[in-house]
């Protein structure tokens, strides 16, 4: 190689080394005189720490200093150094770090306990442990080893050797540079076996296809450079795997120890708790399905699969019938809380703190929209009441509210149900994700027709503004004990509702309607004065409405003569129907008083009530069905 090409190559080589020697001393190398410090082992427990190899990362630290956390974003920890990563589990939210944990039984508990004598366990850091983590060759493998143009060995994190650099390297001329500085073979696509030494590869159709890739520029020459080292296959595009098909692959995973191995760190297979979620990943050929909450062998059929986590051994047939518990455990508090001996182990030579991963089964609400399209929402988060943090949905908690209203031509969207069916409403206030599931599928319900959807005190109002449409209820509204003195409805006495409203079982409630006499109704049937939702209806049509008020009356103050009559009303719904108007399915409540003891004593008045359940005056005029009343 000419001048150019080595100054980039020992320039990566460099970068590569300096990488290396960072992870040495995190992971309790000799660059560093550790004498007196503590050595903080940060376990995985099933995730990846990092990238996608390392499940256990080291460091150490002075006694009394705090410690970086590993958090599974950025943005939310002010803790996090960058150069560590992030703890990544796929399907899984991380509640935190714990170094230890109680187990209580519990019927329902997320947890079982692997014994040894049963033929599982669990794989723990151990200096006489028999077993090390490390790439073992196999045809199933998910990741690949590349080795790109003179790049020296690579060292896994825990100091072991790569296997023998098998791979392809990417060589073109540039046809604009000088002589000197062209590569030293003829262009073409060579397999590099060593530091030195090129075989071109000599297959028509695998170097057209080599070929063909470069030509799209699959590799930059930069890029290729920098690809050396561990690459998930999974992570490829499609023109990388086809390109890099033929390389040997590997799986990293926990195997007995060899004598090559003893740089390696080495791992006992004790007896331990595992999440029942937290032992099972998704599989395409796994040998387990879920089945009501327990993990069963899958005979055939075409379910979500699941194999057994490589940091646990799991020999059952199925977990049903195995004894659950509950898990109890204090969260390490990165913020606030330094790193002391009596947090720690004494191993013969040194302190060592244990941090476990706290995975939680990613538990995720489906949203389908049922509008004749096939759109399906997924969340997996939901937002505290600060309104600005998010967390993942937790097992019998509330999930968080779907603020987006979807649309179906001719229809009004009503509810999120849980039958694709029928309408059976998830309540977001109170409804919870339920146990031993990890998958909540929900539908969008809607009614034929265009309604104005309602869901606040100022909608309501705004129902006077047209007294002919429709509307649809879609909140339970609360007027925190407000007192009115008009319809919430917007509504005045002589304004007729000839329209529709939906509900669905939602409640208007906790308010007080005040009335007062008026003057000029001495003597005179026709003008009354009350209380009611709706003062005044023609043909309305009102469902599933749930009501629910308190009524306060006053008498007249001022008046001319005496035997005087005055005439008040009090209902629920109506106060005076007219024409064929429609309640179903509604429920009403409303207690009406005087406003005080004195409030309807009068010398000179006689106080006429006409009191009705869904109507005062024009009760022959209302069609109620399946309805509840109490006035």
């Amino acid at each position: 190689m000419k001048a150019k090409r080595l100054f980039a190559i020992l320039l990566f080589v460099i970068m590569m080394f300096s990488v290396v020697a960072v992870l040495s001393s995190c992971a309790g190398g000799k660059d560093i005189d550790t004498n007196g410090m503590i050595l903080v082992i940060y376990n995985g427990n099933g995730g990846y720490l990092g990238n996608k190899a390392a499940q256990v990362r080291k460091l150490y630290c002075v006694p009394g200093s705090k410690i970086p956390d590993y958090p599974t974003d950025y943005v939310t920890n002010q803790y996090t150094v960058s150069s560590l990563g992030l703890a990544m589990h796929e399907g899984y939210n991380l509640l935190g770090w714990y170094s230890n944990a109680d187990y209580a039984p519990n019927s329902k508990g997320a947890y079982i306990k692997l014994a040894l004598e049963d033929g599982n366990g669990v794989y723990e850091l151990s200096a006489e442990g028999g077993y090390v983590r490390k790439y073992v060759a196999s045809e199933t493998g998910d990741r690949i080893f590349v080795y790109m143009e003179e790049a020296p060995k690579a060292e896994t994190e825990e100091g072991g050797e790569a296997p023998a650099p098998v791979s392809y390297v990417f060589l073109q001329n540039d046809p604009e540079a000088p002589e000197e500085e062209q590569i030293s073979v003829e262009p073409g696509f060579y397999i590099c076996n060593g530091e030195e030494t090129f075989t071109e590869i000599d297959d028509d159709n695998l170097r057209a296809a080599y070929e063909k890739a470069y030509a799209a520029k699959v590799y930059t020459e930069s890029q290729a450079k920098s690809a050396s080292g561990w690459l998930i296959c999974e992570d490829l595009n499609a023109d990388m795997q086809t390109l890099l098909a033929g390389l040997p692959r590997y799986i990293y995973t926990y195997a007995e120890a060899s004598a090559e191995d003893k740089d390696l760190d080495h791992y006992a297979l004790v007896d331990g708790y595992s999440a029942v979620y937290g032992l099972f990943v998704e599989d395409e050929n796994g040998a387990y399905v879920e089945s009501e909450g327990n993990f069963v062998k899958y005979t055939s059929g075409d379910a979500q699969r699941y194999s057994v986590v490589d940091g646990c051994v799991f020999t059952n047939e199925t977990t049903a019938g195995m004894q659950r518990y509950n898990a109890s455990m204090e969260y390490w508090d990165f913020a606030n809380k330094p790193v002391t001996e009596e947090d720690c182990v004494w191993d013969g030579e040194k302190y060592v703190l244990n941090l476990y991963a706290h995975w939680e089964k990613k538990n995720t609400v489906y949203f389908h929209y049922n509008n004749e399209t096939e759109q399906v929402d997924e969340m997996t988060k939901k937002l505290l009441d600060d309104k600005v943090t998010y967390r993942g949905i937790a097992s019998g908690e509330t999930i968080g509210k779907k603020e987006i209203v979807p649309g179906y031509a001719g229809h009004t969207f009503v509810a999120w149900s849980k039958s694709a069916t029928e309408l059976d409403p998830w309540d977001f206030e109170n409804d919870l994700f339920p146990d031993g599931t990890s998958e909540l599928h929900l539908y969008g319900y809607y009614v034929e027709g265009t309604y104005t959807r309602v869901f606040s005190m100022s909608g309501l109002a705004a129902i006077a503004n047209d007294p002919t449409g429709k509307y649809l209820i879609v909140e339970n509204i609360d007027f925190g004990g407000k007192e009115l003195n008009a319809s919430p409805f917007g509504l005045s006495d002589g304004q007729e509702f000839a329209g529709e409203i939906l509900a669905y079982g939602m409640k208007i409630y906790n308010f007080t309607y005040s009335f007062k006499g008026k003057n000029n109704q001495a003597n005179d049937e026709n003008t009354k004065v009350g209380a009611a939702l709706i003062p005044l209806a023609s043909g309305a049509k009102v469902s599933g409405l749930d009501i629910e008020f308190n009524v306060k009356a006053s008498g007249i103050a001022k008046a001319v003569g005496d035997n005087l009559k005055a005439y008040f009303y009090v209902s629920g719904l109506f106060g005076t129907a007219k024409d064929d108007c429609e309640v179903t399915d509604c429920r009403i409540k409303v207690k009406a008083e005087a406003a005080s003891a004195k409030a309807l004593e009068s010398e000179k008045f006689t106080y006429i009530f006409s009191v009705g359940d869904f109507a005062a005056y024009g009760k022959e005029n209302v069609r109620a069905k399946g309805c509840e009343a109490s006035v």
